[in-house]
């Protein structure tokens, strides 16, 4: 599932990421995507000169934000990374810039582009959940019931003998 430049418009990113991990399979991805805040004044600067489409302002969340945010959402991160350190296409630069320079340290940072991969985290049970489970299976109506029926099958055998 993508979720391309979402994050940033969502009223409660948290909500809304819990909700979608309730509702999506353990074998489901999802690709969540926005732009860099540091990229802001070179994308303020495309939509003013008409080179970029003009979105409605959004939340500027850091990549620690949104981390954090999917782990709590109960998500698992795969991967994350940025991109996209020169959107423009320049013969030599373009290919230089995005391919060998975004992924250097200082650069890594200037992208226009950060991504997560994530996956839905293993369910675990509480201890509390635990008990609650064990005790519903072995003290509850249906457990119940079979003793029931073991109790009156021995009491027909001892009848029998």
């Amino acid at each position: 599932m993508i979720l391309q430049d979402l994050v940033g418009h969502l009223e409660d990113a948290l909500a809304s990421l819990r909700s979608l991990r309730a509702n999506i399979g353990a074998d489901t991805r999802i690709v969540l995507s926005h732009d860099n805040f540091v990229g802001s004044p070179i994308l303020s600067l495309a939509e003013q000169f008409g080179q970029k489409m003009s979105l409605p302002r959004q939340n500027w969340l850091s990549m620690g934000d949104l981390r954090g945010l999917l782990e709590l959402a109960g998500f698992e991160i795969e991967d994350q990374g940025t991109e996209l350190l020169f959107p423009r296409y320049v013969p030599g630069i373009t290919k230089l810039a995005n391919d060998y320079l975004a992924h250097l340290p200082v650069f890594r940072d200037l992208c226009l582009l950060e991504y997560f991969v994530a996956m839905p985290k293993a369910l675990s049970l509480s201890e509390e959940q635990t008990v609650r489970l064990y005790q519903e299976v072995h003290e509850g109506p249906i457990y119940r019931k079979k003793s029931a029926v073991r109790l009156k099958v021995k009491k027909d055998a001892a009848r029998q003998n």
